[in-house]
Protein backbone atom coordinates (compact mmCIF):
# COMPACT_ATOMS: atom_id res chain seq x y z
CA UNK A 1 0.00 0.00 0.00
CA UNK A 2 1.60 3.40 -0.68
CA UNK A 3 1.66 5.67 2.02
CA UNK A 4 -0.07 8.91 2.16
CA UNK A 5 1.81 12.27 1.95
CA UNK A 6 1.00 14.89 3.97
CA UNK A 7 0.99 18.07 2.16
CA UNK A 8 2.65 21.04 3.87
CA UNK A 9 -0.12 22.50 5.76
CA UNK A 10 -0.94 19.27 6.98
CA UNK A 11 2.68 18.85 8.71
CA UNK A 12 2.64 22.22 10.51
CA UNK A 13 -1.37 21.27 11.38
CA UNK A 14 0.41 18.40 12.95
CA UNK A 15 3.33 19.99 14.96
CA UNK A 16 0.97 22.39 16.16
CA UNK A 17 -1.09 19.69 17.70
CA UNK A 18 1.89 18.16 19.31
CA UNK A 19 3.39 21.47 20.58
CA UNK A 20 -0.11 21.92 21.82
CA UNK A 21 -1.59 18.40 23.28
CA UNK A 22 -0.84 19.49 26.84
CA UNK A 23 -3.68 22.51 26.37
CA UNK A 24 -7.25 21.49 26.28
CA UNK A 25 -8.48 24.17 24.86
CA UNK A 26 -6.40 22.81 21.03
CA UNK A 27 -8.90 20.71 20.13
CA UNK A 28 -11.46 23.19 20.17
CA UNK A 29 -12.02 24.85 16.40
CA UNK A 30 -14.45 27.83 15.58
CA UNK A 31 -16.77 26.68 12.28
CA UNK A 32 -18.72 29.53 10.09
CA UNK A 33 -21.49 28.59 7.97
CA UNK A 34 -24.13 30.75 5.81
CA UNK A 35 -27.34 30.64 7.04
CA UNK A 36 -30.69 30.90 4.83
CA UNK A 37 -30.65 34.52 5.83
CA UNK A 38 -27.28 34.89 4.46
CA UNK A 39 -26.06 35.79 8.05
CA UNK A 40 -22.69 33.98 8.80
CA UNK A 41 -23.05 31.40 11.95
CA UNK A 42 -20.06 30.50 14.11
CA UNK A 43 -19.99 27.55 16.59
CA UNK A 44 -16.96 25.95 18.71
CA UNK A 45 -16.61 22.04 17.87
CA UNK A 46 -14.42 19.24 18.56
CA UNK A 47 -11.59 18.53 16.55
CA UNK A 48 -11.96 14.47 16.59
CA UNK A 49 -9.29 13.83 14.50
CA UNK A 50 -8.78 12.89 10.53
CA UNK A 51 -10.63 10.75 8.30
CA UNK A 52 -8.76 7.63 7.25
CA UNK A 53 -6.26 8.10 3.92
CA UNK A 54 -7.76 11.67 3.52
CA UNK A 55 -7.33 15.22 4.57
CA UNK A 56 -11.44 15.72 6.17
CA UNK A 57 -11.03 17.11 9.86
CA UNK A 58 -13.71 15.13 11.83
CA UNK A 59 -16.62 16.17 14.14
CA UNK A 60 -19.75 14.91 15.43
CA UNK A 61 -23.01 16.82 16.15
CA UNK A 62 -26.61 16.21 16.68
CA UNK A 63 -29.13 16.11 13.21
CA UNK A 64 -31.48 18.41 15.23
CA UNK A 65 -29.32 21.18 15.85
CA UNK A 66 -29.23 24.41 13.67
CA UNK A 67 -26.10 23.94 11.82
CA UNK A 68 -27.52 20.67 9.80
CA UNK A 69 -29.98 22.69 7.55
CA UNK A 70 -27.32 25.35 6.73
CA UNK A 71 -25.45 22.18 5.53
CA UNK A 72 -27.48 20.13 4.34
CA UNK A 73 -28.24 22.31 1.20
CA UNK A 74 -26.99 22.53 -2.46
CA UNK A 75 -26.42 25.81 -2.20
CA UNK A 76 -23.90 26.48 1.00
CA UNK A 77 -22.48 23.13 1.82
CA UNK A 78 -19.57 25.38 3.04
CA UNK A 79 -17.68 25.79 6.36
CA UNK A 80 -14.42 27.79 7.35
CA UNK A 81 -12.70 26.51 10.88
CA UNK A 82 -10.65 29.51 12.41
CA UNK A 83 -8.66 27.71 14.67
CA UNK A 84 -6.12 29.23 17.15
CA UNK A 85 -3.24 27.40 18.94
CA UNK A 86 -2.30 29.99 22.02
CA UNK A 87 0.99 28.21 23.31
CA UNK A 88 2.31 28.40 19.99
CA UNK A 89 0.85 31.72 18.44
CA UNK A 90 -0.11 29.92 15.47
CA UNK A 91 -4.17 30.30 13.58
CA UNK A 92 -5.17 28.09 10.91
CA UNK A 93 -7.87 29.46 8.76
CA UNK A 94 -9.44 25.75 6.91
CA UNK A 95 -12.21 26.23 4.22
CA UNK A 96 -14.21 23.98 2.06
CA UNK A 97 -17.07 21.38 1.26
CA UNK A 98 -19.07 19.63 4.42
CA UNK A 99 -20.59 16.05 4.25
CA UNK A 100 -22.85 14.94 6.89
CA UNK A 101 -23.29 11.47 7.89
CA UNK A 102 -26.49 10.48 10.12
CA UNK A 103 -28.28 7.28 10.60
CA UNK A 104 -31.18 9.74 9.77
CA UNK A 105 -30.08 11.76 6.89
CA UNK A 106 -30.92 10.48 3.42
CA UNK A 107 -28.20 12.19 1.83
CA UNK A 108 -26.29 10.31 -0.88
CA UNK A 109 -22.75 10.41 -0.41
CA UNK A 110 -19.71 10.17 -2.86
CA UNK A 111 -17.87 7.20 -1.33
CA UNK A 112 -14.38 8.03 -2.85
CA UNK A 113 -14.72 11.10 -0.16
CA UNK A 114 -14.87 8.36 2.35
CA UNK A 115 -11.04 6.87 2.21
CA UNK A 116 -12.19 3.40 1.68
CA UNK A 117 -14.25 3.12 5.14
CA UNK A 118 -18.04 2.80 4.51
CA UNK A 119 -20.66 5.54 5.77
CA UNK A 120 -21.65 2.61 8.33
CA UNK A 121 -18.14 2.15 9.97
CA UNK A 122 -17.57 5.84 10.26
CA UNK A 123 -20.42 6.20 12.08
CA UNK A 124 -19.79 3.20 14.63
CA UNK A 125 -16.09 3.84 15.13
CA UNK A 126 -17.08 8.20 15.78
CA UNK A 127 -20.09 6.69 17.88
CA UNK A 128 -17.55 4.38 20.04
CA UNK A 129 -15.24 6.92 20.34
CA UNK A 130 -17.23 9.09 22.51
CA UNK A 131 -18.04 8.76 26.04
CA UNK A 132 -21.13 7.65 27.66
CA UNK A 133 -22.14 11.04 28.82
CA UNK A 134 -21.56 12.22 25.70
CA UNK A 135 -23.55 9.61 23.69
CA UNK A 136 -26.21 10.65 26.21
CA UNK A 137 -26.64 14.00 24.67
CA UNK A 138 -27.91 12.31 21.39
CA UNK A 139 -30.97 11.01 23.44
CA UNK A 140 -31.59 13.99 25.10
CA UNK A 141 -34.62 16.81 24.75
CA UNK A 142 -33.95 19.07 20.95
CA UNK A 143 -31.40 21.56 21.18
CA UNK A 144 -33.01 24.60 21.80
CA UNK A 145 -36.28 23.58 22.66
CA UNK A 146 -37.76 24.78 26.06
CA UNK A 147 -36.56 22.65 28.76
CA UNK A 148 -38.75 20.44 30.31
CA UNK A 149 -37.50 19.07 33.80
CA UNK A 150 -39.69 15.89 33.95
CA UNK A 151 -37.57 14.65 31.39
CA UNK A 152 -34.69 14.99 33.11
CA UNK A 153 -32.83 13.42 36.01
CA UNK A 154 -29.97 14.85 37.98
CA UNK A 155 -26.19 13.89 38.41
CA UNK A 156 -24.31 16.42 41.05
CA UNK A 157 -25.83 19.57 39.80
CA UNK A 158 -26.10 18.69 36.14
CA UNK A 159 -29.55 17.56 34.74
CA UNK A 160 -28.98 14.32 32.12
CA UNK A 161 -31.44 11.99 30.26
CA UNK A 162 -32.32 9.05 32.13
CA UNK A 163 -30.88 6.51 29.50
CA UNK A 164 -30.12 2.87 30.44
CA UNK A 165 -26.53 1.96 29.74
CA UNK A 166 -27.54 -1.09 27.18
CA UNK A 167 -29.32 2.04 24.99
CA UNK A 168 -25.74 3.62 24.63
CA UNK A 169 -24.06 1.09 22.34
CA UNK A 170 -26.98 1.86 19.95
CA UNK A 171 -26.64 4.68 17.59
CA UNK A 172 -28.69 7.33 18.08
CA UNK A 173 -30.78 8.39 15.26
CA UNK A 174 -29.90 11.95 15.84
CA UNK A 175 -25.92 11.19 15.78
CA UNK A 176 -24.14 12.79 13.00
CA UNK A 177 -20.31 13.10 11.70
CA UNK A 178 -19.69 16.09 10.22
CA UNK A 179 -16.53 15.71 7.53
CA UNK A 180 -14.81 18.94 6.63
CA UNK A 181 -13.01 18.52 3.69
CA UNK A 182 -10.87 20.98 2.76
CA UNK A 183 -9.69 23.12 -0.29
CA UNK A 184 -7.97 26.25 0.93
CA UNK A 185 -5.87 26.90 4.51
CA UNK A 186 -4.56 30.31 4.80
CA UNK A 187 -1.63 29.55 8.08
CA UNK A 188 -0.42 32.20 10.57
CA UNK A 189 2.29 31.88 12.65
CA UNK A 190 2.37 35.25 14.95
CA UNK A 191 5.53 33.93 17.07
CA UNK A 192 7.92 33.73 13.94
CA UNK A 193 9.98 37.30 13.46
CA UNK A 194 8.92 38.59 11.23
CA UNK A 195 5.53 36.70 11.38
CA UNK A 196 4.65 34.39 8.65
CA UNK A 197 1.63 33.69 6.66
CA UNK A 198 1.70 30.89 4.02
CA UNK A 199 -1.40 30.26 1.66
CA UNK A 200 -2.68 26.66 -0.10
CA UNK A 201 -5.01 25.40 -2.59
CA UNK A 202 -6.50 21.97 -3.36
CA UNK A 203 -6.88 23.36 -7.07
CA UNK A 204 -2.56 24.18 -6.91
CA UNK A 205 -1.99 20.64 -4.96
CA UNK A 206 -1.62 22.38 -1.51
CA UNK A 207 1.67 23.92 -2.77
CA UNK A 208 2.51 26.39 -0.38
CA UNK A 209 3.03 30.38 -1.19
CA UNK A 210 4.59 32.47 1.31
CA UNK A 211 2.31 36.05 1.35
CA UNK A 212 2.63 39.07 3.85
CA UNK A 213 1.16 38.60 7.18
Amino acid sequence: MTEMKYPPWRQRLARSLHINRSQMQAKYYQVASVGSDGRAKNRTMVFRGFLNATHSLLSVTDCRSDKIPQWNTASAPYFEICWYFSGSREQFRISGDVVLLSPSLALSVNESLLGGITKADILKQQWLNLSPTARQAFFAGTPKAPYDENNHAWAGNTPVKVISHDNLSTISEHFCVVLFIPEAVDYLNLKATPQERYLYSLQENWQETRVNA
